[in-house]
């Protein structure tokens, strides 16, 4: 339907459009309309002066203003009536009881060539092109094919509504869709919606698209803060290592030490952890060699470290042996022992 001249609604210029979807062309523009009812109102003050200018009547049409247009757009059927004389054409009313073509058209609609509706302030045509009849409303994204059966039943829905129809007489401009049409007929699968059924979804479709890259831009927004957060859980793992590590070593070291004790202790470890690299030496050294001392070193001070947690552990489960541990003094001088018979460097 492509070469169907169809106008979309522009404001309130609907009888512009009306005029040349009837015509089929653009003929019309809302500075011919608006100039055409300027002379009408022009016509009718004069007559009204007539009468007198002093006249209830005078004064009052001079305060109403114009009866054919308004600044919206709108325009009177007298204004349209007259643009279509220019053509050759005039409207009846489809309810006249005078006229008999507008006895023939309640008989069988289809008998004319066209129909101008009108009701407030909106106005649109429906035509016969080619051998079909067409609803050229403004308000449609795009023409409504009518059956020959429909356009009485839509005729008489629109009076319902409170249209007024007028019949159009007189003989069309001829148009390149009419001359298609009448050698073929076209089909229509999808009614044409309404322009403001268009703008509501093209509507919601805008507000879906900005929630959607909303919700996309959050999304991203915390794809990069868990990239360079740390992972869920590691302070927790950590905290609850460190206080495992924690209560071990209180369970295992006796809380009755003394200040000397406890240094002793760290030095004990302190050695150990300086002499970890001994342990990765190739055996078969000499017997006075420093490595060789080194992990006697070693040894004694392990024993030493063994020795108090052992009877610590065997404290809490009451063993029978208790006696036997070596106290902290015996220890002290066990070590003492130790190292006053390990000979010094410079004497072996």
């Amino acid at each position: 339907m492509d070469y169907i001249y169809h106008e979309k609604q522009e404001g309130s210029l609907c009888a512009v459009h009306c005029l040349n979807a009837l015509l089929q062309g653009c003929y019309f523009s809302a500075v011919d309309l608006a100039t055409i009812a300027r002379q009408m109102d022009c016509l009718e003050q004069q007559r009204m002066a007539e009468m007198g200018t002093n006249t209830a009547e005078y004064q009052s049409f001079f305060k109403e203003g114009s009866n054919n247009m308004d600044d919206s757009g709108m325009f009177s059927i007298q204004v349209v009536s007259v643009a279509l004389e220019v053509w050759g054409l005039t409207l009846t009313p489809f309810t006249s009881t005078v006229a008999p073509t507008a006895r023939l058209a309640r008989e069988d609609p289809t008998s004319g060539c066209a129909y101008i509706c009108n009701m407030k302030e909106h106005w649109f045509t429906i035509r016969k092109i080619g051998n079909q009849w067409f609803n050229l409303n403004s308000l449609l994204a795009f023409p409504e094919l009518l059956s020959n059966t429909y356009v009485s039943l839509f005729l008489a829905q629109l009076q319902k509504q409170g249209y007024c129809i007028y019949i159009v007489e007189g003989s069309l401009p001829q148009c390149e869709a009419d001359t298609i049409l009448k050698t073929m007929n076209v089909t229509q699968k999808i009614k044409p919606p309404l322009l403001s059924e268009l703008q509501e979804c093209s509507q919601t479709r805008q507000e879906l698209d900005d929630d959607l890259a909303a919700a996309m831009a959050a999304s991203l927004a915390q794809a990069e803060d868990a990239s360079t957060a740390p992972p869920e859980g590691e302070h927790s793992e950590l905290e609850n290592a460190l206080q495992l590590s924690l209560t071990e070593h209180l369970t295992r070291v006796p809380n009755h030490r003394t200040p000397l004790e406890g240094d002793l202790e760290k030095a004990l470890r302190l050695s150990l952890a300086g002499s970890g690299g001994a342990e990765g030496a190739e055996p078969g050294g000499d017997a006075g060699s420093p490595d060789e001392e080194t992990r006697q070193l070693q040894a004694a001070l392990e024993l030493s470290l063994l020795q108090p947690s052992t009877s610590a552990l065997n404290n809490d489960q009451g063993s029978s042996d208790q006696q036997e541990t070596l106290d902290a003094t015996a220890l002290r001088e066990k070590r003492l022992a130790y190292f006053k018979n390990k000979p010094s460097p410079d004497e072996s």
